[in-house]
This record gives structure tokens, C-alpha cells and sequence, in this order.
């Protein structure tokens, strides 16, 4: 969580202060873009005291965890506290301050401080947020996205040691809607991409994936009509949800280009976050039609057309709607691998990544439902239990390196032999674990891919040739791309979307943006001026710089403060 640089007084001085809301319970409860939270700072005085001022703060903040080859590039470090089986551990993470908004409850810094009089104080405050998405509220082991109310009674002219701090923490959720038909191109979701040998490279199928889903939200379904032409025989195939974040320095990449290269990754991690379920193929021997995209890459001899219908059964409610922070990525895809004969008796295998994002609500005057709690939160048990129903899987290795003769022994072959065989593909009965949620600071396992574990932090050269820089195909990223086209801050033009265009696209602005490359024509009108000129040494803007629009961050007002006299029990205003 954000900590404050500023030492607290023992508990006895912070149990006099205590935020209340009016009828909710933060800590049970998210907020978003366009909602206003109504709270009051009570701060109980038993004995005459001087103070300067009270100063309420409200600070969005980003912890992203680096490699130890990019430890050296930050000359300031943060750390990630991590505590598994009582034991503590730090991690060297890059910070980020996505905004930092105060204002003053109480103001006696000019005059030289005020007495306050024992009894029961009250500041009342609303906290304001704009129609403007930020990322959302989660911790794990990687990564610390955190929102906090952070309240100081000064008894000095400067925050100090006799500080007496409060900290609330806020669980922030942005409203994501992407709506396949007011987004996309086509009226429907649409996928297509050349398929090859997982070994040789070599052009297999041609795929195309089609859903008449409007959109895919968390704890509902998946269901993808899929067509593949060949000349192979499909003996079977598996699908499942995977999730890969990739953690950035000094910033996450903004474009096709960006995506597909990877440029500044300096570790990622991939989680299978379902169940893995079969998919039936039904074949259809005729001339195949290929998509106009790829027409010129298909082999003459495709003689084969392939149909199944492909169906994820519950996406698990921690999947990230927003797909980017400052540092970090989020994609989400399904991962479909299979197997079919080749010219030697064998068998070949493949995978297809499909891309998938998430929608949270419908439309943009929606509130967030109640059951997307803050992924660093436990959550009520109703809802430990559909997490747990919904188990992620890790130890799943995706890139399918076992040999083909290995893989047959648990797979069940189209003449019926190993009818024993457990699972599709002889999954189940490879290890597949059942681990906790990976992106739940609570149960503290992040549950990583068996070949993207820990040691891809700080990989070498050599290793980095290999799985390490396994990108993602151009077809992939433009699909995914135009899917988030404004949920990602690749474009700034995203800070000056009226009101007005954002509810005719459907779509909430970000509140931030990115520069990452230098720009002499880049807008500097939001960048940090002095005397108009950028505070980076009359430079133009370079990647480590976030820009945000001030009119759509989050906005705090004191509203007016009251007096209870405990011994008489009269309230009165209260003005310094």
C-alpha cells in the first residue's frame, strides 16, 4: 500500500481521528469515474492542543516491480512488501504518482497555529471523481495500484514526526464498455490469423474466430465460433483463458508496433485462469474459402475446412478491465492447442492465441457492480467461493515443448486408443495444479507460467533470443488494439474527448497519458511548465513522462466543520 514518507504517532494519537461515510462501507465498496463519495474527518481532542493546519490528501499511485538489470537504470528505488508463511520480503519496484490532489480542512499556518479545545471535531468533505478512467485498485506480488485518503494533523508548521496520520485506503474500479458494434469494424467480434508448427514454423491452418457476443464481461462466458483451413486431419484440441502481464521501464508500449516488439519489457508472466475445456472439431472436405487478409499465405493443397464452436464457461471476476497502467500491460486471450497428423505417422501440435478484452459495465452512466471488489481485498465469502469455483490454473506449459510422442501417451487419438486417458490432451494428468488466484495479494502466489517463472527477471542475453521475447503476431495486435482503441493512452487526444463524444461513443476517457519516445511536435500544453517551457531542460518530452488533463482529476472540498462540546453535548459550526 502507499506509505507516507512521514512517521506516525503511536496508535493512541491515531485512534483520536477516524474518516465516516455517509451510509456505505468503503472498505466493502468500489467507486469509479462520475461518482461522488460524502465523507467527515473526525478527529476527538482530549486535552488542549496547537495545531497549524489538517490537510486531507488524496493520492493515486503506481509499484511496479523491476528486473534487477533495470534496478540500476532508477536512481530512486521503491519496494513491494510481500509476506508469504510470516515471512517478509522486499522487491525493488519503480513508482509512479498518478496524481496527488489536497486541500486544507482546517488553516492556521499565517497566524501562526490555533488552540483547540477538547471535544469532537468534524470536517466534512466530498471527493469528487470526474468521468475519467485510472487504473484500477490490485496488488500482488508484482505490482501495487493503490488509492488513498491520507488525512494529517500538523502540529507544526510542516508535516512532521508529531504528525498525527490517518490513511484510508479507496478502491477505485474504471467503467470500461466495449461495445463490439460501436468500436470494431464489423458488427461483430472478428478474428483471423495464419497458424503454424510449434517447432518448424512451417503455415498450417488458417483461422477465423467470430463471436455475436456484444461484449465479454467478467463472471459470464465466452463463446467463439471458430472455422480452420488445412490439409491436416485435427485429432483434437483445448482451449483455455490465459492471462499475460508484462511489466514495462520506462513505460508500456502504445502502438501495434510497440506490441508486437515488446519494446522495454523487462519481465512478464502468463497464467492460465481457467479450467482448460475441449474443443470438437467437425470436418468438411471442399475448396476452403480464406479471408481476403490472408488469401495470398494459403497453400494451393488446403483441402480441408474445420467448425467448432468454442465456449470459456466463467471468466473469473479478477480479469483487468482496463488493459494498461503506467507500467504494466494486461492481455487477455484464449489459447487454443491442438494436434493433427503429419506425413510420418506422427503428430504435429499448435497454438492460436485469439485476444479478448473485458467489459465492465454497459454503458457509461452504469456503476460498477458491487461484485468487482478491489483485487487487494478478500471480498465477501459468496464471493471467495465463485473465485474459488472459478480456480486459476497455473503450471501450464504454453508452449507445448513436449515431444510429440510424449504428448500421444495422454491424449486420445481418433482410432480410440488411451480411451483412459484423463482430461483433453492429457492435461489433467500432467500436474496441472489448482492454485490460488495470481493476482490476489491475499493468498500470495502469483502462479507463473513454467516456462515465464521467476528467473525471467533479470534474464540474459542468450535466454532472451528464445521464449523470453516470444511476441505476439501482427494479426493479434491490430485485433487487440482496435478492440482498446480508447481504452489504451496511446493517443492523446484521449485527454480532450468532450463529454458529449464520450457518451455517443460509449466510452469513459482515460485521465492520463504517456509520452514515450521524443517529439518536437508533441502537445506540451499539460506537461509541467516553467514559464512555459517543460521542466526537463528546454528537452523535449522523453518516455518517463505521465501527462494528465487537470480537469479530470478527481477533485476534493472541504464542505464545513463542526464542534460537539463532549461534557454538554452542544454542536456548533466551527470556522477558524
Amino acid at each position: 500500500m502507499f506509505k507516507t514518507p512521514i512517521k506516525a504517532k503511536p496508535d493512541k494519537d491515531q485512534d483520536q481521528v477516524d474518516f465516516v461515510f455517509q451510509g456505505e462501507d468503503v472498505s466493502a465498496s468500489s467507486y469509479g469515474p462520475g461518482e461522488m463519495l460524502k465523507g467527515t474527518l473526525q478527529f476527538n481532542n482530549t486535552e488542549k492542543l496547537q495545531i497549524y493546519s489538517i490537510e486531507l490528501t488524496f493520492i493515486g499511485s503506481e509499484k511496479s516491480a523491476l528486473s534487477m538489470k533495470t534496478v540500476t537504470e532508477v536512481k530512486k528505488t521503491n519496494n513491494i512488501r510481500n509476506k508469504k508463511n510470516n515471512h517478509t520480503s522486499d522487491i525493488k519496484a519503480a513508482k509512479k504518482v498518478y496524481f496527488k490532489r489536497s486541500t486544507f480542512l482546517l488553516n492556521a499556518i499565517e497566524s501562526g497555529g490555533t488552540i483547540l479545545m477538547p471535544g469532537l471535531y468534524s470536517f466534512n468533505f466530498t471527493l469528487n471523481f470526474k468521468l475519467a478512467n485510472f487504473p484500477a485498485t490490485a496488488r500482488s506480488t508484482d505490482y501495487d495500484i493503490s488509492y488513498n485518503l491520507l488525512a494529517s494533523i500538523n502540529k507544526s508548521r510542516r508535516p512532521s514526526s508529531e504528525s498525527i496520520i490517518k490513511n484510508m485506503p479507496i478502491n477505485f474500479q474504471p467503467k470500461v464498455c466495449i461495445d463490439m458494434f460501436k468500436i470494431t469494424d464489423s458488427e461483430t467480434f472478428y478474428f483471423c490469423d495464419n497458424v503454424h508448427d510449434s517447432k518448424d514454423g512451417k503455415l498450417m491452418y488458417h483461422v477465423e474466430a467470430i463471436s455475436i457476443q456484444k461484449r465479454f464481461e467478467p463472471g459470464s462466458h465466452i463463446e467463439l465460433q471458430l472455422k480452420m483451413c488445412g490439409k491436416r486431419t485435427l485429432f483434437q484440441a483445448t482451449a483455455v483463458l490465459m492471462e499475460q502481464t508484462d511489466g514495462f521501464y520506462p513505460a508500456s508500449p502504445n502502438s501495434v508496433e510497440g506490441l508486437c516488439d515488446m519494446t522495454g519489457r523487462t519481465w512478464t508472466k502468463q497464467n492460465a485462469i481457467t479450467s482448460p475445456v475441449e474443443v470438437v472439431f467437425e470436418t468438411k472436405t471442399t475448396t476452403p474459402t480464406i479471408c481476403y487478409k490472408h488469401c495470398e499465405d494459403s497453400e494451393n493443397r488446403f483441402s480441408k475446412e474445420f467448425f467448432a464452436v468454442l465456449k470459456i464457461p466463467v471468466v473469473p471476476l479478477s480479469v483487468a478491465c482496463l488493459p494498461e497502467t503506467f507500467y504494466l500491460r494486461f492481455t487477455y486471450y484464449v489459447l487454443l492447442n491442438g494436434f493433427s497428423n503429419s506425413s510420418w505417422g506422427g503428430t504435429r501440435s499448435f497454438n492460436i492465441r485469439i485476444p479478448v478484452s473485458f467489459s465492465n459495465i454497459s454503458k457509461i452512466s452504469d456503476k460498477v457492480p458491487s461484485s468487482f471488489l478491489s483485487k487487494s481485498q478478500k471480498g465477501s465469502s459468496q464471493q471467495r467461493k465463485q473465485q474459488a469455483a472459478t480456480a486459476k490454473f497455473t503450471g501450464f506449459d504454453i508452449s507445448m515443448s513436449h515431444s510429440p510422442k510424449e504428448m500421444r501417451k495422454g491424449m486420445q487419438d481418433p482410432s480410440g486408443r488411451n480411451k483412459g486417458a484423463k482430461g483433453a490432451g492429457g492435461m489433467h494428468d500432467r500436474g496441472m495444479q489448482i492454485p490460488k488466484s495470481p493476482r490476489s495479494p491475499m493468498e500470495g502466489n502469483f502462479g507463473v507460467s513454467a516456462k515465464m517463472g521467476p528467473q525471467v527477471v533479470g534474464n540474459t542475453e542468450e535466454d532472451e533470443a528464445g521464449v523470453y521475447n516470444e511476441t505476439f503476431s501482427k494479426d493479434f495486435c491490430e485485433t487487440f488494439q482496435s478492440i482498446n482503441k480508447y481504452n489504451c493512452s496511446s493517443n492523446n487526444k484521449q485527454l480532450y474527448r468532450s463529454k458529449a463524444n464520450s457518451m455517443r461513443k460509449n466510452v469513459v476517457p482515460l485521465g492520463f497519458a504517456k509520452h514515450l519516445e521524443q517529439n518536437e511536435e508533441s502537445d506540451t500544453t499539460l506537461l509541467q511548465q516553467n514559464n512555459g517551457a517543460p521542466k526537463y531542460g528546454g528537452e523535449t518530452p522523453v518516455a518517463d513522462i505521465l501527462v494528465t488533463n487537470p480537469a479530470l482529476l478527481p477533485e476534493l472540498e472541504h464542505t464545513g466543520s463542526l464542534f460537539q462540546d463532549l461534557k454538554t453535548g452542544s454542536t456548533k459550526v466551527f470556522n477558524i
